[in-house]
């Protein structure tokens, strides 16, 4: 049912009018009956169509939850609202849906004049609390980044894979070049390359050649 509420608010004395409206008993149809209806009528087209197929399929959970567990669902304690959300929360459900549950609860109980268990401080706690061990869970699943050591054989294989990559010729000779140096200098990212968080890269002229009657080469000197 949508709304409870007494037959007896209503006047159904012949001659006497309500807001105007002249109210008469007719034995053979209830106009109390059909005023709750339309009564009904109302509630339900307040809301959209999706929401109040959700609220029904939510609180029909809880029924069979209170029906289970021998719990009065309407009007529900606290206490009854806190347990059905470690229910929830133990089924693996996240805060946000067990908050549309609580939603659907909340509607219910308000529509026939019920105080709202949901608004009461211990649920809020409870929810609360959800909300941060889902969260300290998906921290603990985390794994730390593990970076391994660049080898000769990797480097190899990145220089083999940049003509796959579809740049022009020039693009690929600098980053094999840039790979040499980053491997071969132990360079980080930020030494050579310049980023937004450093101006310290390497330069033109902190490289020098060098030849020698044993080996030639580059010298890099670091500021």
């Amino acid at each position: 049912m949508w709304l409870y509420f007494s037959a007896e608010s209503l006047s159904a004395s012949t001659g006497k009018k309500l807001h105007g409206i002249s109210v008469t008993t007719n034995p053979g149809l209830s106009q109390t009956s059909e005023l709750q209806d339309h009564v009904k009528h109302l509630l339900a087209t307040s809301l959209k169509e999706s929401t109040r197929s959700s609220y029904k399929s939510q609180w029909n959970t809880f029924l069979r939850f209170c029906e289970e567990l021998s719990f009065t669902p309407l009007p529900a304690s606290s206490e009854t609202i806190s347990m059905f959300i470690a229910f929830l929360h133990k089924e693996n459900f996240q805060t946000s849906t067990i908050r549309t549950y609580l939603s659907a609860i909340g509607f219910y109980h308000k529509i026939n004049s019920y105080e709202n268990p949901v608004a009461s401080y211990p649920v809020s706690k409870c929810l609360q609390g959800t909300s941060k061990d889902q969260a300290l869970k998906r921290k603990n699943l985390k794994k730390p980044i593990v970076r391994l050591p660049i080898t000769k054989r990797i480097l190899h294989k990145l220089i083999h894979v940049l003509p796959l990559l579809k740049f022009d010729n020039y693009s690929n000779r600098m980053l094999k070049a840039l790979f040499l140096l980053f491997y071969y200098a132990s360079l980080r990212a930020g030494e050579a390359v310049k980023t937004n968080s450093t101006d310290n890269i390497l330069r033109l002229e902190n490289v020098e050649r060098f030849s020698s009657r044993s080996k030639q080469g580059y010298l890099i000197r670091f500021m």
